[in-house]
């Protein structure tokens, strides 16, 4: 405001001093012109006797009909009178124009802050969200997964046929979370591969499912630190034979207090000693042990 405030004062004072005016035109003609040498040379020749003889003015009509053909010439003469109400129109003028242009550089500036203030906010969302996200994790359920071979004395146990092997043993489910779990959903699988060439990536395009009707029972909500076993039973065409090794893989599926499904896999390898290994977590098997 100080800026447009000086640009305005100064201008006023420089219109004071030096205004612009505009031309002011008398149009004259050569025939004028000849007419006033003229009568000034008339003015200067001695005075003569009065010639009564009347003689015809042959060159001043010549000049009048060849004056009449050619351009008439224009000459300044004087400038308008330097007027209060043209130094107002002026300045008025200049004024508007300051306007206009502290007007664009306050949208400029306006703009500028505008998007300045979405990124923060976009910030600010973003981390709201991380925060939320960070409680629902403190406070939510987290069930764990793990396949064991024993339960309360029952010992399971790794057929190995000629063309098929054939698997008995628990799936544990763990709550590990601050609130309770609903169990939704099990499956589980076993294949026969190369121990140094088996699937990097589950396959669940034919799993076999554990529900309450093959197992008979009934999966109760797991409350905080309660743990709860599944007995499964796999079996799989193939011969267990070094290389070869039985895999054993699958998920559970479980609803939280907030209301979304979780999911938790699994994977274990079984050895010629019959050892349950699990899956590296990391790298290229990551996918046999991914939790949501």
């Amino acid at each position: 405001m100080k800026t447009l405030i000086l640009a305005v004062l100064s201008t006023w004072v420089a219109v004071g001093f030096v205004t612009p005016r505009p031309f002011q035109f008398n149009p004259t003609t050569k025939k004028e012109e000849a007419n006033t040498q003229h009568s000034n040379q008339e003015t200067k020749k001695p005075i003569s006797l009065p010639n009564n003889a009347k003689t015809p003015d042959t060159k001043n009509k010549t000049d009048e009909v060849a004056s009449e053909g050619e351009p008439k010439s224009v000459r300044i003469t004087e400038l308008p009178p330097n007027d209060t109400w043209y130094k107002a129109y002026v300045i008025a003028t200049i004024a508007l124009l300051a306007v206009g242009i502290s007007g664009i550089v306050m949208a400029c500036k306006t703009l500028k802050f505008i998007k300045a203030q979405t990124a923060i906010a976009r910030v600010s969302a973003s981390a709201s969200q991380q925060s939320m996200r960070v409680l629902i994790n403190s406070e939510r359920a987290w069930v764990m997964t793990e396949i064991q071979w024993e339960e309360k004395g029952w010992v399971g146990n790794i057929h190995k046929g000629e063309e098929s092997v054939y698997f008995s043993g628990f799936l544990m489910c763990k709550n590990d979370g601050s609130s309770p779990a609903w169990i939704t959903e099990m499956f589980a699988r076993m294949i026969v591969a190369d121990i140094d060439g088996y699937p990097k990536k589950p396959d669940f395009s034919s799993p076999i499912v554990i529900g309450y009707d093959f197992l008979g029972a009934v999966v109760e909500p797991l409350t905080v630190g309660k743990e709860h076993k599944f007995p499964i039973e796999l079996r799989c065409s193939g011969k267990l034979v070094y290389p070869k090794i039985a895999i054993i893989y699958g998920y559970v599926r479980y609803a939280d207090i907030f209301k979304e499904e979780r999911y938790t896999g699994f994977g274990y390898t079984v050895g010629k000693d019959n050892m349950l290994c699990r899956i590296p977590i990391g790298g290229d098997t990551a996918e046999y042990n991914r939790y949501t």
